[in-house]
């Protein structure tokens, strides 16, 4: 056991005792370093960020949501933590969608189109075969912006969405 005397002079010193609340901050003042470094994304699963792997302890921070302190929740909603990563996943393909049909404005991407080394036509018809598997959110932001559903329709358009499949 300490003294009383020891304990004030490792308070004044700053000693950390509370070793995992220690850890925990520096993970994420790693986390908040990433997203100053890039803005438009969270880090994926396993990505590493100055050799560590933010990727996984926001992954193991969503595994253990209720397990947090009301701290720790109140600092990761503080910064926008997303908690839904299926969704900010589909968000971001979305993104990347607009910003194709801003630079391509007179079509659609084929179906087996890159688009900033994405996969962008794959995407687009994976969000067809799920329609009804959307949420209503997912499906009313694609309707907003005339997301061509059904390509039969498509007339002499859905030619030029299915060229990609036979190059």
């Amino acid at each position: 056991r300490l003294t009383p005397e020891q304990t004030a002079k490792l308070n004044g010193i700053g000693f950390p005792w509370d070793v995992h609340n220690v850890r925990w901050k520096y993970w994420l003042k790693l986390l908040k370093e990433h997203r100053q470094e890039h803005k438009d994304r969270w880090p994926t699963q396993n990505e590493k960020y100055k050799s560590e792997n933010v990727g996984r302890w926001c992954s193991r921070q969503r595994e253990k949501k209720n397990r947090l302190t009301p701290e720790q929740t109140a600092k990761l909603n503080g910064i926008g933590f997303p908690w839904d990563v299926h969704n900010v996943r589909w968000k971001y393909w979305l993104k990347l969608l607009k910003e194709h049909r801003q630079e391509h404005k007179d079509r659609w991407p084929t179906c087996n189109e890159k688009y900033k080394s994405k996969n962008i036509g794959s995407w687009c018809s994976r969000q067809r075969n799920k329609k009804n598997r959307l949420t209503p959110e997912q499906t009313v932001k694609l309707d907003e912006i005339g997301f061509p559903w059904d390509l039969s329709t498509q007339g002499q358009n859905a030619v030029s969405l299915w060229q990609g499949l036979a190059q």
